[in-house]
C-alpha cells in the first residue's frame, strides 16, 4: 500500500531541469536539511548540465528548474547559474548540485520536506521514485515502485 503523504512529499521534492529555451534535459531532487539555513540544493546528474552530455566538455551557463507549486496545480521556473566546482565530470561520479535560495523555492512550493542523505545501504521492502522521462518529453512526472 502506498502512503499518499510520502507520495506528495516526493512530488514536491522532484524537479524538472530544462535549458533556457525550454528543452527538457533531466530530473533533480530538492535536498534540504535544517543546517542548510537559507539554501536548498538540487541533486542531479552532471551530464544533464552539459550540452554534450557525458563527454563533460561544454557546461551550460544556466539551467531552468521547474518546481511544483504548493497547490499541485503546475510548475514554476527558477533559473540558476551552473557552478563547475559543484559537479563531477566522470561517468563513475555523475553527480552535480545546483544551489537555490530557500525563500525563492518556498514562495513556489511552500515548505520543502527535509531529506536525509543515505550513507549506507539498508533494507527496504518498498519505496517510490519519480522523475520526468524523456519518453514524455518531460511533460509528465512518472512514478516507479521498485522492489
Amino acid at each position: 500500500m502506498v502512503d499518499t503523504s510520502l507520495d506528495k512529499k516526493i512530488s514536491k521534492a522532484t524537479v524538472r531541469l530544462k535549458t533556457s529555451d525550454n528543452v527538457y534535459i533531466g530530473t533533480g531532487i530538492l535536498y534540504f536539511q535544517d543546517n542548510f539555513i537559507d539554501k536548498i540544493y538540487v541533486l542531479t546528474a552532471s551530464h544533464c548540465l552539459f550540452e554534450d552530455g557525458d563527454k563533460f566538455q561544454n557546461l551550460r551557463n544556466d539551467i531552468v528548474i521547474d518546481i511544483l507549486k504548493s497547490d499541485f496545480s503546475g510548475y514554476e521556473a527558477i533559473k540558476v547559474k551552473t557552478n563547475d566546482k559543484l559537479l563531477f565530470t566522470s561517468e563513475k561520479k555523475d553527480v552535480a548540485l545546483l544551489v537555490l535560495e530557500k525563500k525563492d523555492v518556498e514562495k513556489i512550493s511552500g515548505t520543502v520536506p527535509l531529506m536525509s542523505c543515505v550513507k549506507e545501504r539498508g533494507n527496504s521492502n518498498n519505496f517510490i521514485t519519480k522523475g520526468f522521462p524523456k519518453a514524455t518529453f518531460g511533460e509528465e512526472i512518472a512514478v516507479f515502485y521498485p522492489t
